[in-house]
């Protein structure tokens, strides 16, 4: 017992000595570890075993680890297999429980603070696998025996607390997956509250980061996931969250994406996110300062993807609220920036572009942010950003409110940039669905009470629409306004919209839409629609000066509108400031085309509209109405009714305009016929929308073209018209022809002959023809006229460049043929180009095949003569085939003013791509001028270089080097040694100017005379003389273009007026200012032009003064080229100039300073004694400025004549005048008139240039005797009046044979005049200078004469003739004076041309009455007899009565009072009787004028014949002229030539006397080089006829032969036959004959005999001399004869 006992207690001894060491040890282990010295040996002893096995570097400064789960770790690096740095830790405390890890309630981490952290994580391929993995197979365990593990354990609880991580920079980079990253953490502080993993629940207190970098770079694409249990949704909620200054980006190298992310502060409060239940909640989210940057590339697959992802509309989903609660209280995002770029794509100012978009200081305010079942909403506070584009949003705020069934948006207001919007909106629906697949049947209203829109910021998104003007004129002004709207979508109705623009531009209206949504079901119903304008607004909209016309001051339209776009109706009325139109009408096309309009114009002043002054008011009705399936069947009617249109106020009325197609054919109509306008109209229409046909036919009976405003001069027309036009698809084709043309220019008849004109033009074909005696041409092509033009071009090219196309490379090579001619015809230079003078045919030829590389074409103009300007053999050849292109162009000389250029010609070729020219002038025999140029192209250079050989100047031979060139490109010009230079003169051309950094060209002269060049323009006179020295330069030529220039003409000269030296000089001043001045001093003209000029592009400001110091009248006089034969004095004046060289403002004055000049017409001198003349933009001004003649007599022009309108000024002058002399001339100074003209004045100019109004109050001066002698062609004119009158007697209105009634002196003009003639005053009219007639009054007289503006004058009053006379040449055998009878007067009572005739004129002879007194003195003795051989005095009137156009002219024999009684009275009883007897007493005074004696009073038949009337005789002399003038305007240059002759007499010859008239007519042609000339003719009866019927006139009566026996004519041989009427005695007799016919022009007999002696003794002299050489004389005369022949 006690020894078991002992063994017990034995046995517990020894337990407890083997628990209490147990104890010790445990405890020894525990100090061990708990100390610093035990936890060195653990750690050095694991990182030793570790490092061990693999074979790297581990070490650790600090290990601390307690029993209740604090570790602390400092100093832990880790390294990898390559050396590098695995993990780096500098310090790591975590309080990690070990009691629940060890109990199984989970892992529980409640606090971790780590410093210091470096990781690199770096897997290169996935067989080495990650750097780390060498720490995993250290650490796995060796035995690798499987175990099961039990799954159906609980899932271990995690529980995490607070989390502060600072100073982290871990890298990962995987190159198996393609990620690259890498994130630099400075401050993560983390608070979590639960964390529920079982049922992903996350709850965290506060959340803050900041100064934290990542950047995230995926160079692969993703792997496709691997299907996956679906774990639960997690819950997230966070009660602050503060993170600042947060930066990194990420890039996605596959899908070529990048982000760029900096956060400067994101604060959120109270944010839940519980996915699970789709719920989020935050109460605040704030983001301030932040960037946000996307960039993508434009990879072009968005298509393909919205086409994968499109479904049939048959397959779409209907629209299902969001299964989501979300609720936000409060949004803030402040000073954001957001950048969307694609592509590459750089934001551009002014042009918007969704691939490159930029926004700075985006803010955001909202609030009350949900949406939760079937409702959201929210408040927008604020809403604001700037785009790079322009875009400025300046704000958006609105409060939103949707549901199921109902849609409000209020407080809508917005801005963005110039745009405002605000207003409310709402709208009611059976569901959202419904609202998107059905929105007819929602019920909407929309209250949008303002607006203002700026379309300029449309050219943000849409840059092409800057192309359109109206939307860049419309874009000048906003557009404001307000709408509503409201109703059903399917039925909306506008109660109101106002919309404005400008100032005065509104639009109202109101009505109704159904269907908006189906276009094509659409019905609209506005009954009030109002537009109203003004012509401010819509100038800014609309360019007047470019469209050419001038809108209406205001305009107003009223209108209402119903329809469909397919069926529709409309009513408009358009009022207007000038005019008003009414409009009613309907259109359909639904199936069929119909329409009906009712159309009224009410004066409608086109001629304000259209800025064309020649058109007046309109006013028409105009009815038109059709249907059919189409245009090609359509049946149309159309009235129109021109009721009244003016044409240069010109009256049309009533005309008529009728239409009726039927099947889509049809014919219009139109008939007019005034008093001036006789014309109708028929056009076959065909309607084919593919080849519409018309076929016009149109006839001009009659118009009067200047009744009618067309031409200023008499003119009246008649043709008929014809033109057919078809259209095709590719072209069209046209066909005309003008038949039975005829033109009446100043009652003279020109026949235009048949014109006919086609053209057919396709893509592929052009055909032109015109035919017509004045133009023939016919021109054909295989292409359209763009294809031959550009195939010419490129033709030529070919020969410059290898780089066009050869033509055998053309699939289509071109061909053109163009032949034509211009043809001289009387109707061209009288009717149509008065101002032509002459002109010989042009001809013209072209002839062109592409493909054989051939161009043939030559134009000639041998001479034309248009307004003085006259070119001789003009011409003009090419000739090009393969390898050759030369032509030329020239002319014999061409003559202009001053200008008078001799033989000119230029030759030309193309070879070796090269083009050489070569022009020569030639005078006299010699070159005056020879240049030769060469031209070759490199690339897009032009080089041009002068051949030095044969470089002829002004005759003489100038110098250039021999590597002289200049270039030119698109916008350079370069020099090279451009220089000419002879003697001491030289000429150079450069852009190398050492002082000039610019682009420039500059011209060099050094002692270079200004006659060297002009003297190819006028080498006789000298146009301009002086030496030049100096520079001038064009700086920048090619931009904006400024004057640098130091240049000096000495002695210079300019058309015979010395300029003393002229000096021009620029500079620049920097900023594209510049300096000028222009001078001349030292001659006639003393001016300086001085200021500066800032170049503006294409233009620039001007600010200048020109100063006129002095300019002598002798310079005046030398300018006008003779018009000014002298002058005297000066006149000086400065003008100040400003504005731009386009607009220049100007204004100054001129100060005459004892200014003399005299008209060489009137060669009377006028000064301007001390007077000043102002001037500007608007006028020149006027005031008491005196022009005084050679008595000091004044003429004073007080007053203004505006020049707003240069080409249209304003009068507002009045004129006084007292005793001025205005004409002091002789016939040497002027054959048209001369002698001397004086009058008193006082009147008013006003009105303008196109209808000036004078009032006048002229008195002719008693000094005035003045001579006026008419033209030879006047002459023609004035004595045709009146003579005959071609009537048509079937209609005696037809306007092309009406007779002008010549009452416009002249048109255009408002005049009312009061003119008195002084007693004194002389006129005279030399009627004809060959055969001295001549007609001078004297008298006194007051007239009072009105023009009115349509040339319509009146003239009424009397003046009395005091003395004057007549003198006449009868048969240009004698001349005979009437002295024109004191009393006798003319009297107007409206019509100037219907004066009323009480004229005598008395023509004095001393003759014997013996002849007389025959047969009374038969019977008496010769005593008796003798009584009467004594000369008496007798008078022979000429009375003149009845009107001035038709006057009857009488004769009457009288004896003066004192010799009435001689010879017992029996000689005045004897003329008392031949008063009382016409017949006898014509026959007698007829006697008396020719033969200064009575004829013989023997009482036979046809003693009287042929002595009808001289007046009558003079009337068949005029109208034998007139016939001869047509018959020359007739045959033209045929060289056939026709004679026309009146002859009126009395013929006594048959049983009773009878009045004969007969017309000579003869032709006459030349032969045998004009040495022969033939002459027939015959006599037509006009009136009467032969009393012997034998007697008739054969079809040649007269016939004669002239040959010429010397070439100049002087002597000849004519044979002839004629039959004339011989005298009074012996009647009609015939006449044959052979005459020697001798001519010598002389002036007095003198010369006639000196002329005759010097021949012989000429004659005498050169026989003498040519007997002694008679041997070698024959190759002398040979030479001659063929100089002769040269010369001919």
């Amino acid at each position: 017992m006690k020894k078991t006992k002992r063994i017990l207690l034995k046995t517990l001894k020894i337990l407890a000595k083997i628990l209490a060491g147990i104890l010790v040890l445990l405890l020894l282990i525990i100090l061990f570890i708990r100390s610093p010295w035990g936890q060195d040996i653990i750690k050095d002893k694991f990182i030793s075993n570790l490092s061990g096995k693999t074979n790297t570097t581990i070490d650790v400064e600090k290990l601390f680890i307690t029993f209740s789960g604090d570790i602390s770790i400092e100093g832990l690096y880790l390294e990898d297999k390559q050396g590098d740095t695995l993990v780096y830790s500098k310090s790591l405390e975590a309080d990690i429980p070990l009691w629940p890890i060890i109990s199984g309630n989970g892992i529980g981490v409640d606090e971790v603070n780590w410093n210091g952290l470096t990781a690199n994580i770096i897997r290169k391929d996935s067989i080495a696998g990650y750097n780390f993995q060498f720490l995993i197979d250290a650490l796995a365990p060796s035995d690798t025996t499987s175990t099961a593990q039990d799954t159906t354990s609980a899932p271990m609880n995690l529980s995490l607390g607070n989390f502060n991580f600072s100073k982290f920079n871990i890298t990962y980079k995987d190159d198996v997956t393609g990620i690259d990253s890498k994130i630099l953490l400075d401050e993560l502080e983390l608070e979590m509250e639960e964390t529920d993993m079982e049922n992903m629940i996350f709850k965290v207190g506060d959340f803050r980061l900041g100064n934290t970098n990542f950047s995230y770079i995926q160079t692969k694409a993703f792997p496709e996931s691997e299907d996956e249990e679906s774990a639960p949704m997690p819950l997230i909620s966070v009660a602050s969250i503060e993170i600042k200054e947060l930066s990194g980006n990420y890039q996605s190298v596959p899908d070529g994406m990048l982000a760029v992310l900096n956060i400067q502060n994101l604060n959120s409060e109270d944010a839940l996110m519980d996915l699970a239940d789709n719920t989020i909640d935050i109460n605040s989210f704030l983001l301030v300062n932040s960037l946000v940057r996307l960039e993508t590339e434009d990879t072009g697959s968005s298509e393909k993807e919205t086409a994968a992802t499109e479904q049939p509309a048959d397959q779409t989903e209907p629209f299902q609220w969001p299964q989501w609660k979300v609720n936000v209280n409060e949004l803030l995002l402040q000073d954001n920036e957001i950048t969307y770029l694609v592509g590459g794509a750089i934001p551009k100012e002014g042009e918007f572009n969704p691939n490159a978009i930029a926004i700075n200081d985006f803010t955001l305010n909202g609030s009350n942010i949900y949406l939760e079942g079937q409702s959201a909403g929210l408040s927008l506070d604020k809403l604001q950003f700037t785009e790079a584009s322009g875009i400025d949003f300046n704000a958006l705020n609105f409060d939103l409110e949707v549901t199921d069934r109902i849609l409000k948006i209020s407080n809508f207001d917005f801005a963005a940039n110039n745009n405002v919007l605000e207003g409310t909106f709402s709208a009611e629906y059976e569901s959202i669905d419904n609202l998107i697949n059905n929105p007819e049947g929602a019920e909407m209203a929309a209250d949008l009470s303002h607006f203002e829109i700026a379309l300029g910021e449309l050219f943000k998104f849409q840059p092409a629409l800057k192309q359109n003007p109206y939307l860049v004129n419309l874009s000048n002004k906003k557009i404001t306004g307000s709408l509503k709207i409201e109703g059903p979508v399917a039925y909306l109705q506008i109660p109101s919209t106002n919309i404005n623009w400008g100032n005065n531009t509104n639009i109202s209206a109101s009505g109704s839409i159904q269907n908006p949504t189906d276009p094509d079901n659409m019905y609209f119903n506005f009954p009030k629609i109002r537009i109203s304008s003004t012509k401010t607004d819509l100038g800014k909209l609309i360019e007047e000066d470019s469209l050419g016309i001038s809108l209406p001051q205001d305009i107003q339209l009223n209108a209402n509108l119903r329809g469909s776009t397919d069926n529709m109706t409309a009513s408009a009325r358009l009022n207007t400031s000038e005019g008003n139109i009414n409009l009613d009408g309907s259109f359909l096309n639904r199936g069929q085309l119909a329409f009906d309009a009712d159309l009224e114009v009410d004066s409608l002043h086109l001629g304000n509209i259209l800025k064309n002054e020649q058109l007046g008011a309109l006013s028409l009705t105009l009815t038109a109405s059709g249907e059919g399936e189409n245009i090609n069947s359509l049946d149309a009617n159309l009235q129109t009714n021109i009721s009244s249109f003016q044409y240069n106020n010109y009256a049309i009325e009533d005309l008529k305009l009728s239409g009726e197609i039927n099947d889509g054919q049809g014919t219009i109509t139109s008939n007019y016929k005034d008093e001036n306008l006789n014309a109708e109209l028929a056009a076959d229409v065909l309607l084919d929308s593919v080849s519409p046909v018309v076929d016009l036919n149109l006839e001009v009976i009659g118009a009067n073209l200047t009744k009618l405003g067309i031409t200023n001069r008499e003119m009246r027309t008649a043709f008929r018209l014809r033109g057919i036009y078809e259209g095709t698809a590719e072209g069209f084709q046209v066909i005309s022809s003008i038949k039975d043309g005829v033109v009446v220019y100043d009652n003279q008849t020109y026949i235009l002959g048949e014109f006919g004109a086609a053209a057919y033009i396709t893509q592929d074909s052009t055909a032109m023809a015109v035919d017509n005696k004045m133009l023939n041409l016919r021109l054909n092509s295989n292409t359209n006229p763009a294809g031959f033009v550009d195939a010419i071009i490129r033709h030529y090219r070919s020969y410059l460049s290898d780089d066009v196309d050869v033509p055998d490379t053309l699939m289509n090579p071109v061909e053109l043929e163009v032949k034509g001619k211009i043809m001289p015809a009387p109707i061209m230079r009288d009717v149509f180009l008065t101002s032509l003078e002459e002109l010989d045919t042009i001809d013209l030829n072209v002839q062109f095949n592409e493909s054989e590389r051939l161009l043939n074409a030559y134009v000639k103009v041998p001479y034309v003569n248009y307004s003085g300007i006259e070119v001789d053999s003009l011409q003009f050849n090419l000739d090009s085939e393969p390898g050759k292109f030369d032509f030329n162009l020239g002319f014999n000389s061409l003559a202009a003013g001053p200008l008078d250029i001799e033989e000119t010609i230029l030759d030309g070729n193309i070879e070796n791509e090269k083009l050489y020219l070569d022009f020569k002038s030639i005078y006299d025999g010699e070159q005056l001028v020879h240049v030769q140029t060469e031209t070759s192209k490199t690339n897009d250079t032009l080089r041009i270089h002068i051949n030095p050989e044969e470089f002829i100047i002004n005759r003489n031979q100038w110098n250039i080097p021999a590597d002289n060139e200049a270039r030119f490109a698109e916008k350079s010009i370069k020099f090279n040694n451009f220089r000419i230079n002879k003697d001491h003169q030289e000429f150079a051309v450069t852009n190398e100017l050492p002082n000039v950094e610019e682009e420039h060209i500059a011209l060099n002269f050094e002692n270079f005379k200004l006659a060297t060049l002009l003297t190819y323009l006028n080498p006789t006179d000298t146009l301009a003389t002086g030496r030049m020295n100096g520079e001038f330069v064009l700086q920048e030529p090619f931009g904006s273009t400024g004057i640098l220039a130091d240049l000096e003409v000495n002695e210079f000269n300019m058309l015979n007026v010395n300029m003393g030296t002229l000096s021009l000089n620029g500079e620049s001043l920097g900023n594209q200012n510049y300096d000028f001045g222009l001078a001349t001093s030292g001659g006639e003209v003393a001016m300086e032009l001085a200021g500066n000029y800032k170049v503006q592009d294409t233009t620039a400001q001007l600010d200048m003064t020109l100063d006129l110091q002095e300019v002598q009248m002798s310079a005046l006089a030398g300018f006008s080229m003779g018009a000014v034969s002298s002058g005297e004095g000066s006149f000086s004046g400065q003008i100040k100039i400003n504005g731009t060289t386009a607009n220049p403002d100007y204004n100054g004055e001129l100060i005459f300073n004892e200014a003399t000049f005299t008209m060489a017409m009137l060669d009377a001198p006028f000064t301007l004694p001390n007077e000043t003349m102002t001037f500007d933009n608007e006028g020149l001004y006027f005031n008491n400025f005196r022009i005084e003649d050679l008595e000091d007599n004044a003429l004073v022009l007080d007053g203004d004549i505006l020049t707003e309108d240069l080409l249209n000024p304003s009068f507002d002058l009045s004129i006084t005048a007292n005793n001025f002399q205005v004409l002091n001339s002789t016939e040497e100074d002027n054959d048209l008139f001369y002698g001397t003209a004086v009058f008193d004045m006082d009147a008013t100019l006003t009105g303008d240039l196109n209808l000036p109004k004078l009032d006048l109050d002229l008195t002719i001066g008693s000094q005035t005797d003045v001579t006026y002698v008419i033209p030879e062609t006047e002459l023609q004119m004035q004595q045709r009046d009146g003579v005959v009158v071609f009537v048509n007697r079937e209609d005696p209105d037809a306007i092309l044979t009406q007779t002008e009634e010549e009452t416009a002196v002249v048109s255009g003009v408002n005049i009312d005049a009061l003119i008195n003639v002084s007693e004194d005053a002389i006129f005279s009219i030399i009627i004809n200078p060959e055969t001295g007639d001549e007609f001078q009054v004297q008298g006194e007289g007051e007239l009072d004469m009105s023009i009115s503006p349509n040339g319509r004058t009146s003239l009424t009053g009397r003046y009395e003739v005091s003395d004057g006379f007549y003198e006449m040449s009868l048969y240009n055998l004698v001349s005979r004076r009437f002295e024109i009878v004191d009393g006798s007067t003319v009297t107007w009572f409206g019509d100037p041309y219907n004066a009323s005739l009480d004229l005598r004129a008395r023509y004095n002879v001393e003759t014997s009455a013996s002849a007389l007194m025959a047969s009374q003195i038969s019977g008496i003795g010769a005593n008796e007899k003798s009584r009467y051989q004594q000369e008496l005095p007798f008078l022979v009137y000429l009375n003149i009565d009845g009107e001035l156009t038709q006057p009857r002219l009488s004769f009457g024999l009288d004896m003066p009072e004192d010799e009435q009684g001689a010879i017992g009275g029996q000689v005045y009883g004897r003329i008392q009787q031949l008063n009382e007897q016409e017949q006898e007493l014509n026959k007698q005074v007829f006697s008396l004028l020719v033969l200064n004696r009575f004829y013989p009073d023997a009482g036979s038949a046809g003693t009287s014949g042929g002595i009808a009337t001289i007046a009558r005789d003079n009337l068949n002399q005029a109208l034998s002229d007139q016939l001869n003038m047509f018959s020359d305007k007739l045959l033209g240059d045929t060289g056939l030539e026709l004679d026309f002759g009146l002859d009126s007499y009395t013929d006594y010859q048959g049983n009773a006397p009878q009045q004969r008239t007969e017309l000579d007519i003869a032709a006459q042609k030349r032969f045998l080089n004009d040495r022969l000339i033939v002459r027939v003719g015959s006599e037509v009866d006009i009136e009467g006829a032969s009393s012997d019927p034998r007697d008739t006139n054969p079809l040649i009566g007269n016939v004669s032969l002239q040959y010429l026996l010397t070439e100049d004519g002087q002597f000849r041989l004519q044979g002839f036959r004629r039959n004339q009427y011989e005298n009074v005695i012996d009647g009609q007799v015939i006449i044959s004959g052979l005459a020697l016919i001798f001519t010598q022009e002389f002036n007095k007999f003198s010369e006639l005999w000196d002329a005759l002696l010097m021949q012989q003794e000429e004659k005498a002299k050169a026989k003498e001399e040519e007997e002694p050489q008679v041997q070698n004389s024959q190759p002398e005369d040979n030479a001659n004869e063929n100089q002769d022949n040269k010369n001919n």
